[in-house]
């Protein structure tokens, strides 16, 4: 591959800085398709939705975060890409991820469905959104870190 030039990369998410250095190509998944980003970007802010974004260092290695919603910026060979969640696909424990998906299923089953209180539907919201997490976690291990 030819070299191209770098630019720093920051990927944020509540727990902390994930990756903060430099990289030749990051790729978002965005509300409206993927987000290429390389050294001297147009200025750019962009919504992100649940994907993934892979990142090539300067050795020419991919690294892959399963990441939750968020949004990305560029500026001046500077990316940061700040998301909710975000986990490197090799960290990414399948079987808590099951019990994730267990979990809130349990919970959606167990809840009064009977529309008299608001709060159970935002209850199930939030636990339907849980089940995506854990069954786009299993997923982006399955593509990108089960032969590691």
């Amino acid at each position: 591959m030819a070299d191209h030039a770098t630019f720093e990369l920051r990927i944020i998410s509540p727990e902390g800085v994930q990756y903060d250095g430099d990289a030749q190509l990051a790729i978002c998944n965005g509300v409206g398709g993927d987000l290429g980003l390389l050294a001297n970007h147009a200025p750019i802010v962009a919504d992100l939705k649940m994907g993934t974004c892979r990142m090539q260092t300067t050795d020419g290695t991919w690294h892959v975060w399963a990441t939750a919603e968020g949004f990305a910026t560029s500026n001046n060979s500077r990316a940061t890409v700040l998301v909710e969640e975000a986990v490197r696909a090799e960290d990414i424990d399948v079987d808590a991820a099951d019990e994730l998906i267990t979990e809130h299923t349990n919970r959606i089953d167990n809840l009064d469905s009977s529309g008299e209180h608001d709060v159970y539907s935002s209850l199930e919201d939030a636990s339907r959104r849980s089940i995506a997490w854990g069954e786009h976690l299993k997923s982006v291990h399955a593509q990108y870190a089960a032969g590691s």
